[in-house]
């Protein structure tokens, strides 16, 4: 083989492995979807105060209350700081398919968006459950602070 016909079938070589990198990259990656935005501040309003929730009481000795929340986001995982008083507390976890699953050791939030727009979702309904009071549960909404952008 000539030197320069060499020189030219290792050009195309090198130049098409990674553009068939990219190629299958972009193929095999087409149904992926960015997962819901839930970042910021969010309202949420209980239906039964978990503090009773976490010492098992009955329903009826329960009452609504009214937390702030705060959500923060990197892709799929997400932190939530709040639903306690006097210190927030910050539950760990993830959002796939519209759905918020985040817990700490006494409690598990799980939610899913009702509603979204443009700029992500605006509101979620869902419960807190206690794993050491499996019968009870405290069922929730939440809504999205406006943002000012």
């Amino acid at each position: 083989m000539r030197p320069g016909l060499r020189w030219l079938v290792l050009y195309f070589v090198m130049t098409a492995i990674p553009v068939g990198i990219g190629v299958s990259a972009l193929h095999f990656g087409r149904d992926l979807t960015a997962p819901v935005s839930l970042r910021g501040q969010w309202t949420v309003r209980t239906e039964s105060t978990i503090a009773a929730a976490r010492r098992c009481l009955p329903a009826r000795a329960r009452g609504e209350e009214t937390y702030g929340v705060e959500i923060s986001q990197a892709g799929r995982e997400v932190a939530v700081v709040g639903l306690t008083r006097p210190s927030p507390t910050t539950f760990r976890g993830h959002v796939h398919d519209g759905t918020l699953v985040a817990r700490t050791e006494s409690m598990i939030v799980r939610a899913r968006v009702d509603r979204q727009d443009d700029r992500g979702a605006t509101r979620m309904v869902g419960t807190i459950r206690f794993p050491r009071c499996p019968l009870v549960e405290v069922p929730f909404q939440a809504h999205r602070e406006q943002r000012l952008t």
